[in-house]
């Protein structure tokens, strides 16, 4: 189980750390004047990120080797490459958010329109509206002018006789319902469009708050809306960048640093004795552990550094005086041959470090601290 869940967040972390990338290309692409300036500092930007991810744990490393000088150089450029990494996550955090309520508040302006078009739609009073459709009252207006009297009257344009008059006004009157008609009509379509238009703007959000987070978070803390809002845009910087900078090395790094155990010891040989010494020397250190945690096994091996790794946490844990790499390396070398431990380059043969202390036997003038 404990496997797993480091798994899912080494994932997670890596994907924090995608997304601080791809938000640092696109902060510094924003700044080029063409394409090709663009990729360069977008790519340039992404570099940066992925080294900021990787100095934490270089950091921790160098420290523990107390390598003060790549502590005092490296830690500034990673608080550097952290805060622009950070304000550029800020700034397409502010970008977005407020993009998102421009967005709400065009939705609501659209539906206070539409609702206020249809309402001065229900209020205007209705005319008096046929029984019949537009196209039955167009159909009389055709029969009407095929009538003589309408030729006779010059379409109604110079009706003298009583006959020609009383055609007309009966034509007139037709005419007038075939345009009451068609204006309910388009009313009627206007009024439908309206309303649709509605519907589909409340289910879009449209009428709510434009940012019900700030509103609920305002209202509890009694700050004002602005600051609200800005306390979460640095929040959402923050843990992006928080999660990406430092992601990584959490999920790797979540136990205790445990020492190394390649095989069991030799139980049939015996401990060296060992005498006090006040100020040890640097070979007498690394005598010192040499017999307290190495122990003999047939087939193992052990390289500098795993040698130097457990040394320097043993050192750590006994408060004893810490060896350089290669001073560590020089001394345990000589030292090797007094111990009859057989090596192959950079590789210490039939050897390994043992969990409840060594069982190495000295040479006879070998003097180990306690």
């Amino acid at each position: 189980m404990r496997h797993v869940l480091t798994a899912l967040a080494v994932v997670a972390a890596l994907v924090l750390m995608v997304v601080s990338a791809g938000l640092n290309y696109h902060f510094m692409a924003s700044l080029a004047r063409t394409p090709e300036e663009a990729r360069i500092i977008g790519g340039a930007a992404v570099a940066g990120d992925a080294l900021k991810c990787c100095l934490p744990f270089f950091l921790v490393l160098a420290w523990r080797e107390g390598r003060y000088v790549f502590v005092a150089v490296g830690l500034p450029i990673f608080v550097l490459l952290s805060v622009l990494s950070f304000m550029a996550a800020l700034g397409n955090a502010a970008d977005m958010r407020g993009g998102t309520a421009h967005v709400r508040d065009t939705r609501s302006l659209a539906l206070r329109a539409a609702e206020e078009a249809l309402d001065r739609l229900k209020a205007t009073t209705p005319g008096v509206v046929p029984p019949r459709a537009p196209a039955e009252i167009d159909a009389e207006l055709s029969i009407l002018r095929q009538d003589r009297r309408w030729s006779s009257s010059g379409e109604c344009r110079q009706a003298t006789v009583q006959a020609s008059r009383s055609f007309c006004a009966e034509y007139f009157r037709v005419l007038a319902a075939h345009a009451a008609a068609i204006q309910a009509q388009d009313k009627s379509k206007e009024q439908a469009r309206l309303t649709a238009e509605v519907i589909a703007l409340r289910q879009q959000g449209a009428g709510e708050d434009a940012e019900p987070q700030v509103q609920i978070l305002a209202g509890l803390s009694g700050r004002d809306r602005g600051h609200v809002r800005t306390a979460l845009i640095v929040l959402s910087a923050l843990f992006i960048e928080l999660g990406s900078g430092l992601g990584l090395y959490l999920a790797l790094h979540h136990s205790s640093r445990r020492h190394i155990g390649l095989g069991a010891p030799d139980k049939t040989l015996a401990r060296v004795r060992s005498v006090d010494r006040q100020e040890p020397s640097d070979a007498q250190v690394v005598e010192h552990y040499a017999v307290a945690r190495l122990v003999p096994a047939r087939g193992r091996t052990l390289t500098v550094g795993q040698l130097y790794d457990d040394f320097v946490y043993w050192s750590r844990e006994h408060r004893r005086q810490m060896v350089g790499l290669e001073r560590f390396e020089l001394l345990f070398g000589e030292l090797a041959n007094d111990l009859g431990i057989a090596r192959s380059g950079t590789v210490y043969q039939d050897v390994c470090v043992g969990r409840t202390g060594g069982t190495l036997r000295a040479s006879a003038e070998m003097v180990v601290l306690t």
